[in-house]
């Protein structure tokens, strides 16, 4: 995804060198096999974390999302990679399901999604432009 030349200041070779320890291996638990080996996939030596993706989850699960079965497979995820010493992960729509996502126990938590903060700012700039609401922190007529 990023090549060394990529990052702002690090040569090829102090990259090379140090990739190995600095690094994240992570798996993503999305389907009901990943489910029901989870424990045993959590054992792996080299993995640092387990990422759930629950939408992915849900429909491989063909479950409805937020149901029981749904996060009953969430936490039994959770306690796997905890039990293992792992980072548990999870991809949250919001900064209120990220909240408590934390609270459970995951150690890293997305806040929003990429398609909503481009949504929420499409239609907060709409807004302005009709002469409502609030527009961006740019000043007026000064670009980017």
């Amino acid at each position: 995804m990023f090549a060394a030349h990529s990052l702002s200041g690090v040569q090829g070779q102090e990259y090379d060198s140090g990739a190995d320890q600095s690094l994240l291996v992570s798996v993503q638990i999305e389907s009901r096999s990943g489910v029901e080996n989870v424990e045993e996939i959590a054992k792996v030596d080299g993995l640092d974390a387990l990422l759930i993706g629950p939408f992915d989850l849900a429909k491989q699960m063909n479950v409805p999302r937020q149901g029981e079965e749904h996060e009953a497979a969430i936490q039994r995820i959770l306690k796997a990679a905890k039990s293992a010493g792992k980072t548990a992960a999870i991809f949250c729509t919001d900064g209120d399901d990220a909240r408590m996502r934390a609270e459970q126990g995951f150690d890293m938590v997305s806040v929003i999604t990429d398609v909503s903060v481009l949504g929420a700012g499409m239609a907060r700039e709409l807004e302005a432009a009709k002469g409502k609401g609030v527009a961006g922190a740019r000043e007026p007529g000064k670009g980017y």
